[in-house]
């Protein structure tokens, strides 16, 4: 399962969380 589409997917999901993060803090 080497999907680079999937890897862009999570990353994006974990970057878009911590910048959630950091807004609230």
């Amino acid at each position: 399962k080497d999907q680079p589409a999937a890897f862009i997917e999570d990353a994006v999901a974990i970057v878009g969380g911590l910048l959630i993060v950091a807004a609230v803090a």
